[in-house]
């Protein structure tokens, strides 16, 4: 039994010794952040944080921030990409939409929100 114990403590610690580490994504973001996939080689990131750099989504190009046009204006859930877009979806309506009449589902394509 103290054999298997050994094995056991030694397979795990061979595990967690050989494990990579954690890095810093641009030092974060002021707010949460509820959502993320990956679009055009970039981590899109979807949340609740304001103009740090961008207002609610962002993407990260593994050295900086880029913004995804003025941003949306109230909470992104989340963001996946589709047929070569970016979908984000969220709580933003009426006056706090992206484009127009997106009602909670945004489509950026690389230079404009559509719906």
């Amino acid at each position: 039994m103290q054999k298997k114990l050994s094995l056991i403590f030694f397979l795990l610690y061979s595990s967690f010794g050989n494990a990579q580490s954690w890095q810093d994504v641009g030092g974060g973001l002021a707010g949460d952040v509820h959502g993320f996939g990956i679009w055009n080689n970039l981590l899109a990131i979807g949340g609740s944080f304001n103009n740090t750099p961008c207002d609610k989504i962002a993407g990260w190009d593994s050295s900086a921030y880029v913004c995804f046009g003025a941003g949306i204006d109230i909470v992104v859930r989340d963001v996946i990409s589709f047929e070569g877009d970016l979908i984000a979806v969220g709580d933003f309506w009426n006056v706090s939409q992206p484009c127009t009449d997106c009602n909670g589902v945004a489509r950026w394509n690389g230079t404009t929100w559509t719906n």
